[in-house]
């Protein structure tokens, strides 16, 4: 079953009702004029356009400039031709028990990837040979004295020799000829061999 109202009390719950909704929307335009309104997309000027196009002309430039530079420097590393020092050449006559050398010395803040390269051949005794070594130069005078020593190249007995050996490292070097092993017989070595970089 249901109760009836009074009329007043009604008429009391309609006037709340309406003031709510009257504060409500009150609030509503309130909160909407607190709310900073959104500002139009500005549009660019031209002074900006014009500042914006000089900066990107200036980077674009000093690019071109400083990569130009660059390129120029590492095509003409490409196209020069490596520099060549002759150490051994033409024909060198090595007594026996002896040995015949040439020193040079390597700087790897000058040279880009030095390299001692070429060619020897022996004549001479019974067997055309001679022994090439290519060593530091301490290293060098271990193993002509017969103690252990590193070296960088040694053929062994040999008629005919290709070098190429990479030096890695500054310092004073010897490529050596060697015919220590003969008691008799000179040898006659045609050689070019040069230290190239």
């Amino acid at each position: 079953m249901q109760t009836q109202l009074p009329e007043d009390r009604k008429q009391e719950i309609l006037e709340e009702e309406r003031r709510r909704i009257v504060e409500e929307d009150y609030r509503r335009q309130v909160r909407a004029e607190l709310r900073p309104a959104p500002s139009p997309p500005k549009s660019p000027t031209w002074s900006s356009i014009l500042i914006k196009s000089l900066v990107f002309t200036v980077l674009v430039s000093i690019s071109i400039l400083v990569l130009g530079n660059a390129w120029s420097r590492i095509s003409a590393s490409w196209n020069r031709p490596p520099t060549r020092h002759l150490l051994l050449g033409g024909n060198i006559v090595v007594q026996p028990s002896q040995y015949r050398h040439a020193t040079f010395e390597v700087d790897e803040s000058r040279m880009k990837e030095p390299v001692l390269a070429g060619s020897i051949r022996a004549s001479g005794g019974m067997g055309n040979d001679i022994e090439v070594v290519v060593a530091e130069m301490g290293e060098y005078e271990n193993w002509i004295n017969g103690h252990p020593a590193t070296l960088l190249y040694t053929s062994g007995k040999t008629t005919n020799a290709k070098l190429r050996v990479p030096i890695r490292q500054s310092g004073t070097y010897v490529v050596a000829l060697s015919n220590s092993f003969s008691l008799v017989s000179s040898k006659t070595v045609t050689a070019d061999v040069g230290l190239e970089y």
